[in-house]
């Protein structure tokens, strides 16, 4: 026991002579740090910094006034004292509402600090609020317009910082298609709005404001929809009745339709009626006065609940032939013989100044029996009255112009002239 007591006393003195290692000596930190972007492309964290001697460094991506590391790189000794560091990794790094700086230490062979850190100056990472949409329509039939404005900039904490830019922010309008991802349309622009093409409704569309950390959220979605309207367009008209074009829409609450005409195919549209209808019907009521094509255009238009752009069209042409309504007027029936001539009218719709034919049967056939010349519509057959007899006549009209158009030729009604004793 004594010489185990004796043993273990002298281990204990032998612990206490012998010298303890030296500590590891803590590298001087380094010096001025600062950070910058690599280039006008700014997709890179330019850092620099200054120490006494050649080693190796860590640098690391931290919240201001915390510890912890959230980015970590290495640059080995010999390397020159600067790293870039790309955005997308100091941006991953905090948030829009965190103050970030960089620190750079110097390192051990296995990366771990060496030295206090060198801090660069404390900067934020603030993106573009969402634009705010103050205007939106369509243009034409396959591009919108939209007018926005930004947010000023909130930048409370680190004004002016190293990586704060002088230089206006960018908007980049976008569409989609049902879940597809977006879509860049154009080259950014510092405009307040845009006119820009869209691809067939339907779709959304949007714009994002982008400052040097990156786009911000993108503005409200505005949806991109098609009218959906149906025509009926008489293919044939009497002009003694109305040429009526109606239909149906659904869509916006309320739209304005145009009733167009063409007098050939060739010629150019003119608008002879335009309304603005709700309930999803619209009706135009005519009068017939001649032969033409006719279609109908739906105008593009906005609702605001929800947001939403409009995009009419146009319907097929359709030809209304036009046909006059001829119809006579017996003055004297039965007319008594020898009692001058017996006078019957001619009446045209529309009243066209042209020629039409009295025409009796004889029993076979219409026979011609004379021309009547009309004006403004109006003119008068003659008949003998000589010889008692009885005939069927009735009066024909060819296809005949009326102002820029035609009407179609048309029959009278059967009629019957006597001449009694």
């Amino acid at each position: 026991m004594t010489k185990w007591l004796a043993a273990a006393a002298s281990v204990g003195l032998l612990a206490v002579v012998l010298p303890t290692p030296a500590a590891h000596a803590a590298e001087p930190a380094p010096t001025d740090v600062e950070i910058s972007w690599k280039d006008s492309t700014r997709q890179y964290v330019h850092v620099t910094w200054r120490e006494d001697a050649d080693r190796p460094n860590r640098i690391v991506v931290r919240a201001r006034g915390e510890l912890t590391d959230r980015v970590v790189r290495h640059v080995p000794a010999g390397a020159p004292n600067e790293i870039d560091l790309p955005k997308s990794a100091v941006r991953q790094a905090g948030t829009a509402y965190e103050v970030l700086q960089i620190a750079v230490s110097a390192a051990d062979a296995d990366g771990t600090a060496a030295s206090a850190v060198g801090l660069s100056a404390a900067f934020d990472i603030l993106y573009s609020s969402e634009p705010l949409i103050e205007g939106f329509s369509p243009s034409g039939s396959a591009a919108v317009r939209l007018d926005w404005r930004n947010w000023p900039r909130q930048d409370r904490d680190t004004p002016d910082d190293p990586l704060d830019v002088d230089a206006p922010v960018l908007f980049q309008p976008m569409y989609r298609v049902g879940t597809a991802a977006p879509v860049d349309v154009g080259r950014p622009t510092t405009a307040a709005g845009s006119t820009f093409a869209v691809p067939k409704p339907p779709f959304e569309v949007a714009v994002r404001a982008q400052n040097e950390w990156d786009a911000g959220p993108p503005s409200q979605w505005i949806r991109g929809r098609l009218v959906a309207f149906t025509t009926s367009i008489p293919r044939w008209v009497r002009a003694d009745a109305p040429t009526v074009v109606s239909g149906t829409f659904s869509g916006p609450p309320t739209v304005q339709v145009t009733l167009q005409a063409r007098n050939t195919a060739a010629s150019a549209w003119y608008v002879v009626s335009s309304a603005d209808f709700s309930g999803g019907r619209y009706r135009f009521s005519l009068a017939s006065r001649g032969t033409r094509e006719y279609r109908v255009a739906v105008a593009n238009t906005v609702t605001s609940t929800p947001s939403t752009v409009w995009y009419g069209g146009y319907s097929a042409p359709v030809t209304t032939t036009t046909q006059m309504t001829v119809w006579p007027t017996v003055y004297r029936e039965p007319a008594p013989v020898g009692s001058g001539l017996a006078q019957i009218g001619l009446s045209i719709m529309p009243g066209i100044d042209g020629r039409g034919e009295l025409q009796r049967w004889n029993g076979k056939t219409w026979t011609l029996v004379g021309y009547v010349f009309t004006k403004h519509g109006y003119g008068d057959a003659y008949l003998s009255t000589n010889v008692a007899s009885r005939f069927a006549y009735r009066f024909y009209v060819p296809t005949h112009r009326f102002g820029a158009v035609t009407v179609a030729a048309a029959y009278s009604a059967t009629f019957y002239q006597t001449i009694t004793r």
